[in-house]
C-alpha cells in the first residue's frame, strides 16, 4: 500500500510520529488479515521532497506498483500539487483495469481516511472517508486528533485501524491494479486543481516563478477546447506549468478579475488568458474581456483555440473585433494570439511560447529597474531568447527557478 499524505502534516514532530505510528500499526492489522509476512507491505515517504534537489525514483514507482492508496485526507492535502498528482495516478490505474477485454468491474484503488476534517473536491467525493462502520468520535474530529489525545482514545483507534485494515485488505485481494510503466510523478496530471487564492500572490522578486492562467470559457477549468484530445483546459494549464518548472495558480472569471490582472502585474506574476470563442456571449466573461480591452499589463498575454473549421467569416471573430475587443484585436500587443490556434499542437506551441515571453518581459523589466535577483532562470530556451534579445541573465547573482 501506498500511503499518501501532505508533508504539512508531518512537519511538527508529534504529528510525523503520529504517521509512522499509523504506518506500524495498519501494517500490522493487515498482515494478521492476510495470514503471511510480507517483506515491505507500505511506502511511507518522509522526506522533503516538494523543496529537495534529489527526486526518490522509489517514490514513483511506489505510485506505479502498489496494489493500493491509503490517502490520509486534510485541507493541505487537498491544496497540495503532489497529493492531487499521486491520487491522479491511481485513478488512472483503476480506469486502466476497466479497459475492455480486462474488466467491468472497479478494482478498490484508493482507502481514504480522514486524517482532518476537510471539504472534498469533486474528484474526491466518490471515496467518502467515514462511514457507519467507523466510531462516531472519528466522524467528528478526524484520526490525527484521536492519536494525539493518547491513551485515553486507544480503543477508537484501533476499532479506527481495524476498519482502514479491513479496507486495504479487500483491495488486495480484489482486482489487480495494472502498474505504470516508465512512470514519473513529477510530469503526472492533476486530479484537481490545487486550490489557490483570490490573486496568485507576491513571490520572491526577481524569481518569476509562478505561471496564473485564467479560463474566459462558461465551463472554465473543465472546458475542453478540442477533442483530439479531449483534455480540460485546466489540465493542459496544470501541464504547461510543470513543463516549465511554474507553480500554477488561476484566477476566476468574476467583475474583480482586471483589478487582479493588475496586482498579478505588480507582483511579476506571467498570467496567460485562455478564451473560448463560443462564450463570448456570457455576460461575465464579455464584460471580463470589454475591460480588458482598455489594460495594457506587460505579463498578460491571450490564446484562443479556435476549431479546424472555422470560417474566415466567424460571428464570433466579428463580435470580438467589433464589439468585444476591438483595441486588442485589431492592434494585437505581443503574446496575443487571436486567430492563429486551430489544434491541440498549435495551443501547446503558442501558450508555451507566450508564458516564455513574458517571463523575459518581466525579467527586462526587473534588469532595467535594478532588481539584484534578476539574474537566471533555470530554462535553455529562455536563456537563449534573452541572449537573441540581448538580454543578459548570468551577470547578476543566480536564483534558482523552484517551487517555493
Amino acid at each position: 500500500m501506498f500511503i499518501s499524505y501532505s508533508r504539512l502534516n508531518a512537519k511538527d514532530p508529534d504529528d510525523k510520529g503520529c504517521l509512522k505510528k499509523l504506518k506500524r500499526d495498519l501494517e500490522s492489522n493487515v498482515e494478521q488479515k492476510l495470514g503471511t509476512a510480507v517483506a515491505e507491505l507500505s511506502f511511507l515517504d518522509t522526506t522533503d521532497i516538494e523543496t529537495g534537489d534529489e527526486w526518490p525514483e522509489e517514490l514513483s514507482e511506489s505510485v506505479a506498483t502498489s496494489a493500493v492508496a491509503v490517502c490520509l485526507y486534510s485541507p493541505s492535502y487537498f491544496n497540495s500539487a503532489w497529493c492531487s498528482r499521486e491520487f491522479r495516478a491511481f485513478l488512472d490505474r483503476r480506469d486502466a483495469a476497466r479497459l475492455p477485454g480486462r474488466t467491468t468491474s472497479r478494482p478498490k484503488a484508493i482507502v481514504p481516511v480522514q486524517w482532518m476534517k476537510a471539504p472534498l473536491p469533486k474528484e474526491a467525493e466518490a471515496f467518502q472517508a467515514y462511514d457507519d462502520e467507523f466510531p462516531p468520535e472519528y466522524v467528528q474530529m478526524g484520526l490525527r486528533r484521536i492519536m494525539r489525545l493518547g491513551r485515553s482514545v486507544q480503543d477508537i483507534y484501533e476499532a479506527v485501524v481495524e476498519v482502514i485494515g479491513d479496507r486495504v485488505v479487500g483491495a488486495v485481494r480484489g482486482i489487480p491494479l495494472p502498474e505504470l510503466a516508465n512512470f514519473d510523478l513529477r510530469q503526472a496530471p492533476f486530479a484537481w486543481p490545487v486550490a489557490s487564492p483570490s490573486r496568485p500572490g507576491s513571490q520572491t522578486s526577481g524569481a518569476v516563478t509562478k505561471a496564473c492562467f485564467v479560463y474566459l470559457a462558461r465551463e472554465g477549468w473543465h472546458w475542453r477546447p478540442y477533442d483530439d484530445p479531449p483534455q480540460k483546459i485546466g489540465v493542459f494549464a496544470q501541464q504547461l506549468s510543470a513543463d516549465l518548472s511554474l507553480q500554477y495558480a488561476e484566477l476566476a472569471c468574476t467583475p474583480q478579475l482586471p483589478n487582479q490582472l493588475k496586482q498579478a502585474n505588480t507582483d511579476a506574476v506571467p498570467t496567460l488568458i485562455i478564451s473560448d470563442p463560443s462564450s463570448v456571449d456570457d455576460p461575465v466573461i464579455n464584460g471580463v474581456m470589454r475591460a480588458y480591452d482598455s489594460l495594457y499589463l506587460l505579463n498578460c498575454g491571450v490564446v484562443v483555440p479556435w476549431e479546424k473549421e472555422a470560417p474566415p467569416a466567424d460571428r464570433r471573430w466579428e463580435q470580438l473585433t467589433r464589439e468585444v475587443c476591438p483595441q486588442k484585436t485589431l492592434s494585437p500587443p505581443p503574446d496575443h494570439e487571436w486567430r492563429t490556434i486551430f489544434s491541440f499542437a498549435d495551443l501547446r506551441q503558442r501558450a508555451l511560447t507566450a508564458v516564455e515571453n513574458i517571463r523575459l518581459r518581466l525579467l527586462q523589466r526587473m534588469l532595467a529597474a535594478g532588481v539584484p535577483s534578476a539574474a537566471r532562470v533555470e530554462n535553455v530556451r529562455l536563456e537563449h531568447l534573452a541572449a537573441a534579445r540581448g538580454v543578459s541573465v548570468r551577470t547578476t547573482p543566480v536564483v534558482s527557478n523552484v517551487a517555493g
